[in-house]
């Protein structure tokens, strides 16, 4: 992911982030993004960043934000391809849900960022129940693989069994 693209995904996030002031879970959240996408080396400048923008876009309205958001999509449609576009929205929504609420202002600003980004609205209902399902039911989805250890798992979404993990229920508490 080049710099200026990298930036630009930052940009987004700090406009949805602080939307009910930014919190220590979404920070972290944001740091594992930056984790997994430039290295730890990396993380504390690209956070340095991404405060310096929540500061800046502070004082900025709403209609200055959509604007925002449109040029941001904009310059990412030209050198992202759609797959990771998924990722940014699935990121974005990890985000979004890192303290445990989605106020409405976040809602709104996430599915425009999805739609400018062409994510369907198939897609963006996938993308939101995989974030927000904390059961392997609330996950079922003909878009999501569960893989779990629970032989005979039967439902609308897709499932494949496997043995030797670890009961995945201690993941959804």
């Amino acid at each position: 992911m080049s710099e200026p693209i990298l930036r630009a995904i930052i940009r987004l996030f700090a406009i949805v982030a602080k939307e009910d002031l930014v919190n220590k879970e979404e920070r972290d959240q944001i740091a594992v993004f930056l984790n997994d996408h430039v290295g730890q080396r990396l993380v504390g400048p690209h956070l340095g960043q991404f405060d310096s923008y929540c500061g800046e876009i502070a004082s900025h309205n709403q209609q200055q934000e959509e604007n925002e958001i449109d040029e941001i999509c904009r310059s990412i449609n030209i050198e992202v391809a759609q797959k990771q576009k998924m990722v940014i929205i699935i990121e974005l929504l990890s985000i979004v849900m890192a303290d445990g609420i989605v106020n409405p202002r976040e809602a709104q600003l996430s599915k425009k960022i999805a739609g400018n980004l062409h994510v369907s609205e198939s897609d963006q209902a996938s993308i939101k129940r995989y974030v927000l399902g904390r059961t392997p039911e609330e996950l079922e989805d003909e878009s999501i693989l569960i893989v779990d250890s629970e032989p005979g798992r039967t439902g609308k979404g897709k499932y494949i069994y496997r043995e030797a993990l670890t009961d995945a229920s201690q993941f959804f508490t």
